[in-house]
């Protein structure tokens, strides 16, 4: 637990976090979390990561490169930057592979829903088949969020009929029917 003077140092923290629009900004503000040892806090590490995406992804990308232990917040938020931009889509796909293989973490439906993102983005058919075999495997690929996701990267591909592999899979054909009959019941 943490005591009050702790508690208005994170807060504080937080706050200067928040400031932090430009590349100059992000490094005075991540010398000051080192030298005040702030940014061991997960929540602060988590938060200062994910406002420096959003202004650099080349410093962010080479801070998640520092961080010896990652959370699913962390590769979470890295998968997502990478996939929001049009020429590192492939950089969303290699931290996604980072998590499976090199973490003891299991990929959530955001994990799942950013990584679609990215392959959609970059229309790499191959790597978006893997990303769906991973959902299957962590059991995922009956998720709403996942199954939508997916749908949305296979659009972007121009895949959305009859054959593609996937609308023919038991799973989305069953997560399908019942949307439909959800639909229907509430127009009756």
């Amino acid at each position: 637990m943490l005591d009050s003077r702790e508690r208005l140092f994170l807060k504080a923290a937080r706050s200067l976090i928040d400031l932090c629009k430009s590349i100059n900004q992000i490094k005075q503000t991540h010398a000051h979390l080192i030298t005040t040892a702030q940014i061991s806090y997960p929540v602060i590490a988590n938060k200062f990561l994910k406002n420096v995406a959003l202004v650099s992804l080349t410093y962010a990308h080479k801070l998640f490169d520092k961080i010896p232990q990652r959370d699913l917040f962390i590769y979470n938020t890295m998968i997502k930057a990478h996939s929001m931009s049009n020429h590192s889509y492939r950089d969303s796909i290699a931290v996604f592979r980072s998590l499976i293989r090199d973490s003891s973490y299991f990929p959530n439906r955001y994990s799942f829903v950013f990584a679609f993102g990215a392959c959609g983005n970059g229309l790499c058919v191959r790597e978006g088949e893997h990303v769906f075999t991973h959902a299957v495997k962590v059991g995922l690929d009956g998720n709403v969020f996942v199954v939508n996701a997916l749908i949305g990267m296979f659009g972007k591909w121009g895949h959305v009929d009859c054959n593609t592999p996937f609308f023919q899979y038991e799973n989305f054909l069953n997560i399908y029917q019942s949307k439909q009959h959800k639909q229907i019941g509430y127009h009756i």
